[in-house]
Order: C-alpha cells, then structure tokens, then sequence
C-alpha cells in the first residue's frame, strides 16, 4: 500500500504523506514483524525536524539544534496534531548566524 492509498484508507495518515511530499525521511520500528513505532525526520542546515508516531493519538516532535542537541520547539498529542504544529513552524534558517 502506497502513502496515496494509506490516506484513503486512513486520512489522518494523509498527513504523513504531506511530510514525505516536503522532504521527510521515515523509519519503521519493528517488534517481531509487528510495527511499533514511525520515527521521522528533515534535516535543514543547522536544525533537525523528528516526528515519533506510536499510534494515531501518541505522537511528538521536536525541533533541535545539530550543534549542540539543543531542542528548541516540542509538541506532543495526537498525530494530526503534532503534524500540524510541525507543518507551521517557520522555516529555519539555511545558514548559522556565524557564518
């Protein structure tokens, strides 16, 4: 099943497609064949965007700094939520203010 028809069939996960349409990468977590868990993140310049899915009403995510680890915004709940919060957050800088 492709993200397409994932929407279809669930659209709160159409909004994990709109993450892959913008650059995200995704990886699944298994236990004994069964998925526990969807880690997801976008690298941009000096910061990182992580999403944590466990389920359709556990999710969180973060955005840090590459330098330091430093997280900078968090936001937990549910996954159209925290997607939501990610999809606003401003677009971080390319570059670092020192370069």
């Amino acid at each position: 099943m492709n993200v397409d028809e994932l929407a279809r069939a669930d659209p709160a996960l159409q909004r994990l497609g709109d993450l892959v349409r913008a650059g995200w990468q995704f990886e699944h977590k298994l236990n004994d064949g069964e998925l526990q868990q969807i880690n997801g993140c976008r690298a941009t310049g000096r910061y990182v965007d992580g999403l944590r899915v466990r389920d359709r009403e556990d999710a969180a995510g973060r955005r840090w700094d590459r330098a330091d680890g430093h997280v900078i915004w968090s936001a937990e709940g549910s996954l159209t939520e925290v997607i939501d919060a990610l999809m606003s957050l401003p677009e971080p800088p390319t570059r670092s203010p020192n370069s």
